[in-house]
């Protein structure tokens, strides 16, 4: 127990009745999801471009890029933070 970091990120409140309205929802979950680790940014591993993407999307400011490899930042920042993967 508490050896592996965890990601809990549900889609349960994801819905709409067009794409864009569905992929706004989701950029707020995410967002949700960064405010939540947003002591990640206390890092001294991080670069700044690192820390810029992570306010991004916190912020809900992200690309499209970042949102789509948004949970794999998170990863990496975490394996930094805790010095696990």
């Amino acid at each position: 127990m508490n050896q592996y970091l965890v990601i809990f990120l549900t889609f349960k409140n994801i819905d709409g009745l067009n794409f864009q309205g569905a992929y706004d929802q989701l950029v707020y979950e995410i967002g949700s999801l960064f405010e939540e680790h947003s002591y990640l940014t206390d890092c001294e591993q991080l670069s700044e471009n690192e820390r810029q993407m992570f306010r991004r999307l916190q912020n809900q400011q992200a690309s499209t890029v970042e949102i789509s490899r948004s949970l794999q930042l998170l990863l990496q920042i975490m394996n930094k933070y805790y010095g696990k993967e």
